[in-house]
């Protein structure tokens, strides 16, 4: 009779182990593809990275990159009237940032300074009654231009030695008639998408989205791209016309004490 009971029980656990096996056999497949694709899709995405960074002039190139001029110009007309946006700009990375920005109308001449090692930052407008003022928060000076310091970095270079961006996956898409690959990355706490162009595997689009919604918070869509000291820079973006200065000499002044309006925008170097 025990011996009867024993077979018993000895069967009925097998049948459930086989009855468990049999219903988990498809999810445990389909977890297995997925995870195959995920990992292809994962390594697709490094295969184009690294090809856009050959293309951008190699690795070794952009690391060596320690500091960035650039300039901006542009001209638009909304409602019969023109309107000019002109910046020049400094970057000395990590953690430091110069900006002049003359954007007519509507908010005029703006002169902006931070020291992210110092925390030090300061403001001027040109606007009656002007307040220039010393950043008396440098948390919340860090969290604004750490951010905007960064995006200086992986929009112009894609990757420095500060600053490389955490590849996702990638997949297709088309700008026009024009079939682009996408590496989609996270950089801090954004997600990046880079839209590469198929032939030369330089970003045609950068799209930074937003964490709550995914929507495209900011998009850049540089071209014209040309060597500059044997990195390919894009010198169009958004209507305007871009020009760049690699590891330029310049003052360091102008990160030591308050901005002027009156220095103008070459006061950087």
């Amino acid at each position: 009779m025990e011996r009867y009971v024993v077979r018993t029980m000895k069967l009925a656990i097998r049948i459930a182990l086989l009855a468990f096996f049999s219903m988990s056999w498809p999810a445990l497949c389909a977890a297995v593809q997925i995870t195959e694709a995920s990992e292809k899709s994962r390594q697709e995405a490094r295969r184009l990275w690294e090809q856009a960074v050959a293309a951008k002039g190699g690795r070794e190139r952009l690391h060596q990159v320690n500091s960035l001029a650039v300039s901006y110009k542009s001209e638009r007309r909304w409602l019969f009237k023109k309107y000019r946006q002109n910046f020049e700009r400094l970057y000395v990375f990590p953690n430091k940032c110069w900006e002049w920005l003359d954007d007519v109308p509507p908010l005029g001449l703006t002169v902006r300074v931070a020291d992210l090692d110092r925390h030090v930052g300061w403001t001027v407008y040109d606007i009656p009654n002007p307040s220039p003022s010393r950043s008396a928060d440098p948390k919340k000076l860090a969290e604004f231009y750490e951010d905007y310091i960064d995006r200086s970095q992986f929009l112009y270079l894609m990757e420095t030695r500060w600053v490389k961006p955490e590849l996702l996956h990638a997949t297709q898409d088309w700008i026009g008639l024009k079939k682009v690959d996408i590496v989609h990355t996270i950089v801090g706490e954004w997600k990046v998408d880079f839209y590469l162009d198929r032939k030369t595997h330089l970003p045609q689009r950068v799209v930074i989205l937003s964490n709550i919604s995914d929507r495209a918070f900011l998009t850049y869509s540089p071209s014209d791209y040309a060597p500059v000291n044997g990195i390919q820079m894009p010198h169009k973006e958004s209507g305007g016309r871009l020009s760049f200065q690699i590891n330029p000499a310049y003052n360091e002044g102008v990160f030591l004490q308050k901005p002027s309006l009156e220095a103008g925008p070459h006061a950087w170097r």
